[in-house]
């Protein structure tokens, strides 16, 4: 009798308010079902002659043409911004509306509707973008797949030979770096390589199997997402809200199917481990994340301070790091090994590991053209000016960061920060690194700090780090509707 009670309709659906709550939200999420079928129609009709600063591949619309009937539409450029610009805040103004919906305090005993909601609703968004958008908006998920197959089809290794190296091939057409060897960890190039095996042999196909692959993903992170945030005392159900319908994340991961959306679920994996104090599981998952692309080793100090603040004893926790690191570096030398049995070298294995400022991506562009500007008055050539500049600020970007990592790293250690402090700050951090160090600035980069601030419940570090990483979200997605009389890169 009791089984039945806990599936009534009120149970499920609630009473009064909660119900009109609902109704909003279903609402909500139709809306923006819509005017996501509206953003893929736009982006297959993309002005020709034109791009927008962060490249567009206008032969993925071709492409994917060979699968769904678009409708042929022509636009200017003026046009085309216009309604791009209206899709893309529409997506944000219902996404802020349906947050808003959905109640402050979700007990365990609130109605399941919410949750239910949500998750189809991240569900639908996820399918219609993996299907149907093609990767006008990123070429990445070609270049996964070239690294791919020179491993399951060629038997080359991506890190000692570039991509257009093994001739021509059903991704050649498409590739945009593919002068180049991975710049990806060695995780990645594993599984590119598990999807181009297990995918039929056509650029099509591919690229599907690479979308949907991060969509999985994205759907993995919205379960940590929910769980990690009620282990650090928030809501669980607000914090999937604000990620499975965030529009950012949804074109980002279900859409392009950039390798980000994997990263997150190792990073949020590993914290969760580390929070339930299973710390051999959380280095190896930290290990596999960093083993992607490099930024997730800055959360390694942070696990250090709380390893020392849990431990109280000096001695047991040196004992436990020296032991997490060694199952760390274990992990990392595993999933190298293959390739330097293949011929790689230190050098390209670590080739991915260089960042340096890009002026049209970096905030600090300003600092590097007024740098150059003072080299340039010293006779130097404008060329040699600006590769000096970049050094400069790199070093010193580099340096700054370390410092502060390691002085917020050590007081999480001594005054014993708890978790939710631990996790926001560190997700400051790299956002702050992301946005300020590292060379380039690209909208799927502000992923893994959108998922930190999420999973934070509210204090002043989490307002920030909110605050600004939504506010990035929709600058650079907004940046999307505004094409740029260029040639298109590809």
């Amino acid at each position: 009798m009791a089984k039945v009670a806990s599936w009534a309709p009120g149970r499920f659906f609630g009473t009064g308010s909660t119900r009109v709550r609902l109704v909003g939200l279903s609402a909500c999420g139709l809306a923006m079902e819509g005017l996501l079928l509206a953003f893929i129609v736009l982006y297959t009709n993309f002005p020709s002659g034109h791009s927008f600063i962060y490249g567009i591949s206008l032969r993925a619309s071709e492409l994917s043409r060979s699968l769904w009937p678009y409708p042929i539409l022509e636009f200017s450029p003026g046009q085309f911004s216009w309604w791009a610009l209206s899709v893309i805040a529409g997506l944000w103004v219902a996404y802020g509306w349906a947050y808003l919906l959905v109640p402050k305090h979700l007990a365990g005993s609130a109605p399941r509707g919410f949750l239910v909601a949500l998750v189809i609703g991240h569900a639908v968004f996820s399918v219609t973008l993996a299907a149907a958008l093609p990767s006008v908006l990123a070429s990445d998920a070609f270049t996964y797949t070239i690294y791919g197959r020179m491993v399951s089809v060629y038997g080359v290794n991506p890190y000692t030979t570039a991509g257009f190296a093994v001739g021509a091939d059903i991704v050649t057409p498409y590739l945009r770096w593919g002068n180049e060897t991975s710049r990806y960890g060695p995780v990645w190039v594993l599984v590119s390589t598990l999807i181009t095996l297990l995918a039929p042999a056509s650029a099509m196909a591919n690229v599907l199997a690479f979308k949907m692959s991060a969509a999985l993903f994205s759907a993995m992170n919205c379960l940590l997402i929910y769980v990690l945030a009620k282990h650090l005392g928030g809501s669980g159900v607000r914090a999937l809200a604000l990620y499975a319908w965030n529009p950012l994340i949804l074109i980002e991961t279900a859409g392009s199917g950039h390798n980000e959306a994997l990263m997150t679920t190792l990073v949020l994996g590993a914290i969760l481990l580390a929070v339930r104090n299973r710390w051999y599981l959380s280095s190896s998952a930290l290990a596999l994340a960093v083993s992607i692309k490099y930024l997730p080793a800055t959360l390694a100090f942070f696990l250090a301070a709380r390893v020392v603040a849990a431990k109280g004893s000096l001695k047991s926790a040196t004992r436990l790091l020296l032991t997490m690191v060694g199952i760390g570096m274990a992990v990392i030398c595993v999933v190298y090994l293959p390739f330097v049995i293949a011929g790689a070298d230190c050098q390209q294995l670590l080739s991915g590991l260089n960042p340096g400022m890009t002026s049209l991506r970096n905030p600090l562009w300003i600092a590097q053209a007024s740098l150059v500007f003072a080299l340039t008055k010293d006779g130097r050539d404008v060329a040699e000016a600006a590769a000096a500049a970049e050094a400069i600020l790199t070093a010193a970007g580099q340096t700054c960061f370390a410092v502060v990592l390691l002085t917020s790293a050590v007081l999480a250690g001594i005054r014993r920060w708890s978790w939710d402090r631990v996790v926001g700050t560190w997700g400051l951090l790299a956002l702050g690194y992301t946005v300020l160090v590292y060379g380039g600035m690209y909208p799927w980069y502000l992923i893994p700090p959108l998922a930190i601030a999420y999973v934070v419940r509210p204090s002043r570090i989490r307002w920030w780090l909110l605050g600004s990483s939504t506010a990035l979200a929709v600058v650079f997605t907004l940046v999307y509707g505004l094409p740029l009389p260029m040639r298109p890169v590809s």
